[in-house]
């Protein structure tokens, strides 16, 4: 890297961490919009493709309309589903994918990936992934095998660019070409991956199972910087500012700084967190095992306020615009209305007398 890029790279990153977040929304208390029953026990995770909510149960594959909940239609059919636009897959454990019509539920194609597994696909452009007791990429036209590796999937595989990430069982994430499988580098941690990556610019954020969340190089795998916490990460993680945002199975929502990994605040969580951190505005939610829903100001990890949902929580929440839609243990899903209202600025408080805190500290690679 030559010495002029290096300083221009600087100098973004400094114009990222002095970016003033807005205050957040206020979020509480949320509105129960609609609910809606789906008939069998619900697999998740809920997809959709921006005007229909699809759920997969154990009964067969169900639409709902995301403005009142009403169904649409049902197909039979037991898998995970994936949707986008104008796309709607359902993946079934035996590895057979199943293309369909998002409108009418009718079957467009279907392929034999030969990945059996319970990850959900992943759709990206023109190329489908499915992943599992291996990988293989499938055309999106018409299901057709694009290239396929033996290798063990844990984790949920995530395309950027060029690139394609992935989670090994063995506990080692790979980056290999998209278009053609081929791999570029890999990077070994202790214990199956199940946090899939989250692309930052030139970086990759990723939590482990051995206690770790990772900044590391997209272009060639080598460590930026580490943040040990005191469990496993399952979870996605997120950005915002400056921050990055994670949440492990020690119960808490950590904040670390994208460019260095020093902490920023973290908070605690009633339990073990379901999802990873959701962003809206600049308020991150987080659900937890069994039933509660939580909101925090991105700023500073102040918390906005908290919900309990009537029965268990079955699937992690999906965020379209204001709402959160959410399947719960009854065969119900519901959808919740947050409250968008800008928070009031809190007043700030005096420093504490006798000089300022030791601040926690961190280990880098």
């Amino acid at each position: 890297m030559t010495k002029r890029l290096a300083l221009a790279l600087a100098a973004v990153l400094v114009a990222a961490c002095a970016i003033k977040l807005a205050p957040p929304p206020t979020l509480f208390p949320v509105t129960n919009f609609w609910k809606a029953t789906v008939g069998g026990l619900i697999e998740p995770p809920l997809a959709s493709d921006g005007s229909r909510l699809f759920v997969a149960t154990r009964d067969g594959l169900v639409a709902l309309r995301l403005d009142d909940g009403q169904q649409l239609w049902k197909v039979r059919g037991r898998g995970r589903v994936a949707a986008g636009e104008n796309i709607l897959l359902l993946r079934e454990e035996d590895g057979r994918v199943r293309r369909l019509d998002p409108a009418t539920g009718a079957e467009q194609w279907r392929s034999a990936s030969g990945v059996t597994g319970e990850l959900p696909p992943v759709i990206d452009r023109d190329v489908l992934f499915v992943a599992g007791d291996g990988l293989v990429a499938l055309s999106a036209a018409d299901g057709h095998n694009l290239w396929s590796s033996p290798e063990k999937i844990s984790s949920l595989p995530v395309a950027s660019g060029s690139r394609l990430f992935t989670g090994g069982e063995d506990g080692t994430l790979h980056s290999r070409e998209r278009a053609t499988g081929v791999p570029l580098w890999s990077f070994a941690t202790v214990g199956a991956i199940t946090a899939p990556v989250f692309v930052d610019g030139d970086h990759v954020l990723v939590g482990t199972a051995d206690r770790r969340f990772l900044a590391l190089r997209a272009a060639k795998g080598t460590p930026r910087w580490r943040w040990r916490v005191g469990a496993d990460i399952t979870q996605a993680g997120a950005v915002l500012g400056p921050a990055a945002l994670f949440v492990s199975y020690d119960n808490i929502l950590y904040a670390v700084g994208r460019g260095n990994g020093h902490l920023r605040w973290r908070a605690g969580l009633p339990s073990r967190p379901l999802s990873g951190p959701i962003l809206m505005g600049s308020a991150v939610v987080v659900a937890c095992l069994e039933s509660d829903i939580l909101g925090f100001d991105a700023r500073n990890g102040r918390r906005l306020g908290a919900l309990k949902t009537p029965v268990e929580i079955r699937t992690p929440p999906l965020a379209i615009g204001d709402r959160f839609y959410v399947g719960l243990r009854d065969r119900t899903v519901i959808a919740l209305a947050f409250d968008q209202t800008p928070a009031p600025e809190a007043t700030p408080t005096p420093p504490p007398s006798g000089g300022p805190k030791k601040r926690d500290t961190n280990q880098k690679s």
